[in-house]
């Protein structure tokens, strides 16, 4: 197995974070793409742990948003306490858009 979050059912089916994709797609449709959010929460805080164990307190991950620009994700990076590095108003607007505070963004 590749990770902890993808499997198989009872079905037959794939799963990814516990949800039957089969399932998923009949329903939303393909292509679709999938976010496990406690993954990427896990990870937030693997880069904030090492980082603070090699720079000291008070430095923080920058999530870079033009991988993966949406209201979600920087809900997440808003609750984790991580920065965001922006390239365009969009990216801004949409941070903004989410409650992120643009005080931390670069």
């Amino acid at each position: 197995m590749l990770h902890n979050n993808i499997g198989i059912n009872q079905s037959g089916h794939l799963t990814f974070a516990g949800m039957d994709v089969v399932s998923l797609a009949e329903e939303y449709g393909t292509p679709l793409m999938l976010l496990d959010e406690d993954r990427i929460r896990e990870n937030i805080r693997v880069y904030k742990r090492a980082m603070t164990e090699h720079f000291g307190e008070g430095c923080f991950p920058l999530f870079a948003s033009k991988a993966l620009c949406f209201k979600g994700v920087y809900r997440i990076a808003k609750e984790e306490e991580i920065g965001m590095d922006a390239v365009s108003v969009g990216e801004l607007y949409t941070a903004e858009a989410a409650g992120f505070d643009l005080k931390k963004a670069y």
